[in-house]
């Protein structure tokens, strides 16, 4: 029970509206979910990178790990983190909680902004390179996606009636055999070779 008969049940029992109306000072609950939102998804990446970052000191994989695609994640780890802390900084200074509440104001669009960054930034950081399976036979070509500086599986051998299949090239002309011991660096298209029974 609520002792006060005055304090609503929910927002919707006191006419919560959509907008604050002209000179009219509140607080937005939609600045609120994306405030908490933005920090959820920066403590769970944060916390995704460093038991990462232990998986690699046990496991290294940076050999072929290009520098460039390291600076890449990099920017993008620190640009994920610093929306998410800038979007509780900016709910904590633009919202008074102590006013009345209303879905949106003005400061929504900053906070939808700062979220979307965020979250564009998170895709970008967790970005796969794909391999591209072409099979010169009935058998579909195919791909895997594997994260940048990792090893890809060799699949199975696909089928082609009247051929033996001689492995997989990195180059149409089928002169560069793919070493599976490589790292993945980029997106690559990888050919089947077949010799005539």
């Amino acid at each position: 029970m609520i002792p006060d008969q005055n304090i609503p049940l929910t927002p919707f029992d006191s006419g919560l509206s959509l907008f604050p109306r002209f000179g009219e000072q509140a607080w937005a609950l939609l600045n609120l979910i994306l405030a908490v939102l933005g920090s959820i998804v920066a403590i769970a990446l944060a916390a995704r990178t460093i038991t990462q970052k232990r998986r690699d000191r046990k496991q290294p994989v940076t050999e072929d790990y290009p520098e460039a695609q390291k600076r890449h994640r990099l920017t993008w780890l620190i640009v994920a983190l610093g929306m998410g802390f800038a979007g509780v900084i900016l709910f904590l200074i633009t919202q008074d909680l102590t006013l009345p509440m209303v879905l949106i104001d003005w400061w929504t669009i900053a906070q939808a902004v700062i979220f979307g960054v965020q979250i564009v930034a998170v895709m970008l950081v967790f970005k796969r390179a794909v391999v591209t399976f072409e099979t010169n036979s009935e058998d579909k070509n195919f791909s895997r996606k594997v994260k940048f500086g990792r090893k890809i599986r060799q699949p199975d051998s696909p089928q082609k009636p009247g051929y033996l299949f001689a492995g997989w090239y990195e180059d149409e002309m089928l002169t560069h055999p793919r070493d599976f011991d490589r790292r993945v660096d980029r997106n690559i298209k990888l050919y089947a070779k077949w010799n005539k029974v």
